[in-house]
């Protein structure tokens, strides 16, 4: 009998070996959720010339936006937010 230790953020792969499960990116898009505050942010930059008025129009600050956006680019496995809006827009969420 063995006896798998639990790792957060890792699996079992078919041979008994951890490995990390597989993340959504180009790929893999049918399970990146944004939250309602996400899209309303990638919806201001949008419509937006800046970042700052962006952040102006919600009355948050610039770092907010900015780390909003790398995070939603990161779920995605993208380096444009413009990558983000546009899947964002082919998936209806905007």
């Amino acid at each position: 009998m063995s006896i798998k230790k639990t790792v957060p953020n890792f699996e079992y792969n078919n041979e008994g070996k951890m490995s990390k499960p597989e993340q959504p990116g180009p790929g893999n898009k049918e399970n990146v959720y944004f939250t309602k505050r996400q899209l309303a942010i990638l919806r201001s930059w949008a419509d937006s010339p800046t970042i700052a008025s962006a952040a102006e129009r919600l009355h948050i600050s610039e770092h907010t936006v900015q780390t909003i956006l790398k995070r939603m680019r990161k779920k995605l496995d993208v380096s444009r937010t413009f990558d983000v809006y546009k899947y964002a827009v082919e998936e209806e969420l905007l």
